[in-house]
């Protein structure tokens, strides 16, 4: 009976001591795949938020900026020059061909001409020249009108 008390502690003891060890690994195996299922979700809910944020910044950005093309407005007609007191003037030279230069009677007709070849792009006339709702607006009715390119006004999509 000795012996079968010692033995029946010995396998208590083995289990005793055994028995954590086989649960822990089994224990540690589940908390890895908890752990892994865990960070999965938290990964796909953050991508998903990420998704989200993104369009909402692109839509805010895309209303809030909607500029009027192009940015940047030339002070003169292409091939035309600027004089000392800031008249856009028509040169060309005699027995040369020029090209945008529009009719003589275009520029009689424009607001701060100076009643020879050229006029005043800054004069405040121009926001209402032929109706326009502004000083680009009446540029761009006076180019058009006349055959005359002009950078960043007869492109103007504002008007």
């Amino acid at each position: 009976m000795g012996q079968i008390r010692t033995h029946l502690h010995y396998c208590l003891l083995n289990l005793v001591l055994v028995l954590p060890i086989i649960l822990r690994k089994s224990l540690n195996k589940y908390l890895i795949m908890l752990y892994m299922d865990f960070y999965y979700i938290v990964i796909i809910v953050l991508l998903g938020l990420l998704i989200i944020a993104l369009t909402l910044y692109g839509i805010f950005y895309a209303v809030k900026t909607n500029p009027s093309f192009p940015y940047i407005q030339d002070t003169c007609p292409k091939q035309w020059s600027i004089d000392g007191s800031g008249n856009c003037i028509n040169i060309c030279p005699s027995g040369n061909v020029c090209t945008n230069l529009g009719s003589t009677t275009s520029i009689l007709s424009v607001p701060g001409t100076n009643g020879v070849n050229g006029f005043n792009s800054a004069d405040p006339g121009w926001a209402s020249y032929s109706g326009a709702k502004s000083s680009i607006c009446g540029k761009q009715k006076w180019s058009i009108a006349n055959n005359i390119d002009w950078n960043g006004v007869t492109t103007y999509t504002g008007c």
